[in-house]
């Protein structure tokens, strides 16, 4: 037992990873190394990097730059619960100020994406869909002009 513990933190000291992992990183560097963003939008080192898995075969992501999912100077969130009275609004993605701009995010599903909560209207936000099967890029788009319907 001793011996198994001492190898697994020389494996986890030593920046080891799972081959699932290592593939989902090489994918997303592939994405990030061809993507086209669209015109008005700021170098991609600008935004934080949101991805997650659609129907099979497909990843989405959104680009946005930090903090335009926080609320407006002044206002607050709130989601109303069963019995009529409200709460606090519960994020399902890491917020973007906390992340920064560069990094990227590997999110669980579609559903989890941030929703921005608003937009300066300048490029501030990228939708775009990917298809792995040949490395195609199915929409890419200013959050402005047209979301990416997935």
């Amino acid at each position: 037992m001793k011996v198994a513990r001492t190898l697994f933190l020389i494996l986890l000291s030593s920046g080891w990873s799972s081959p699932v992992i290592s593939q989902r990183d090489q994918l997303l560097d592939n994405i990030e190394a061809t993507i086209r963003l669209p015109e008005g939008a700021l170098p991609l080192k600008s935004y934080v990097h949101y991805y997650a898995p659609a129907r099979a075969g497909h990843i989405v992501g959104t680009f946005m730059l930090p903090g335009l999912d926080d609320p407006a100077s002044g206002e607050g969130c709130e989601q109303l619960r069963q019995d009529m009275t409200s709460q606090p609004c519960v994020s399902a993605w890491p917020k973007s100020r906390k992340v920064g701009a560069g990094n990227r995010v590997w999110l669980s599903g579609i559903e989890k994406l941030p929703m921005p909560a608003r937009d300066d209207g300048h490029c501030g936000i990228v939708f775009f869909g990917y298809r792995t099967s040949d490395g195609q890029f199915v929409d890419v788009a200013c959050f402005d002009d047209q979301p990416v319907d997935y």
